[in-house]
Formats: structure tokens, sequence, C-alpha cells
């Protein structure tokens, strides 16, 4: 049983999408060793995201119950620092706006191919890696010298 671990390893992911092309994301990302959550219902997935945290996100915007945007405002607001990204067969340049004013990090139109998701969270894994890690308050602000 794989465990949790932080963002560093970008290693969970949950996505919310339609069963079309689930399959072949799920193989892909599971190869290179990525726990994977799969819920196709807004609502369910709201639930989910309230109960437990993951370092990526992949949304579809047209999701029943709950759509994506509003998924990912929830996003934002509990984990500012996961990675979320919007995969969506909708070409509404509003949606995109939206999403990336609401903080999505990648906006991926439908279809695409796999290496592309790849290289893109092996992007931001990156990034992740690379900000430095935030400090820890000391006890007090009185330096000794």
């Amino acid at each position: 049983m794989r465990k949790k671990i932080s963002i560093k390893k970008l290693e969970q992911a949950l996505f919310e999408m339609h069963v079309y092309g689930f399959t072949l994301i799920e193989k892909v990302l599971e190869k290179y060793d990525f726990d994977v959550t799969h819920i196709e219902d807004g609502s369910k997935a709201f639930d989910e995201i309230l109960n437990d945290s993951y370092d990526l996100y992949l949304l579809d915007i047209n999701l029943p119950e709950i759509d994506g945007l509003k998924l990912l405002k929830l996003i934002r607001n509990k984990e500012p620092d996961a990675i979320v990204m919007m995969i969506t067969a909708s070409a509404n340049i509003d949606d995109m706006e939206e999403a990336y004013k609401n903080g999505c990090d990648e906006y991926i139109k439908k279809p695409f191919h796999i290496n592309e998701l790849i290289l893109r969270i092996e992007h931001w894994l990156k990034i992740k890696k690379s900000e430095p890690e935030p400090k820890k308050e000391e006890e007090n602000n009185i330096i000794e010298i």
C-alpha cells in the first residue's frame, strides 16, 4: 500500500472526469507510480476534497452535480499549493479565463496526447520541488547578540 507523501514527490492524484480516456490516463500515471483516485461525480469529488488531500488534481469542467470550476475554487481554498490541471473538451474561452482566474495551473483541451500530460506534470513537479520550504517561525523575534 502506498503511503501519502508530500508535494515533493507528487505521487497522489485525484481525477474528476468522465470515463472517456480515464483508463489510459490512469494506466499511464500508475506506470509512473502515481496513486490514482478516480471520481466521476462532482458532489462525490467535493466530499473527497473536503476529507482528503492530494498533490495533483485533474479536473474536467463538465462534471455532473458540481462542475470542475467550482471544485477548483474549493481546492484553492483548502490546498493552495496543490497542482490543479483542467482537462476539458470545452472550447469556451470564458471557461478557460475563469479557470486561470481561480488558480488552475494548466488548462488542457481534449483531445490531447498522453505525453503532453506527462510533460506538464513533470514541469509542475520541477517547479514545486524548486520552491523554497516555508521558514519555520522562531518562537520569538528577539535576536541575542
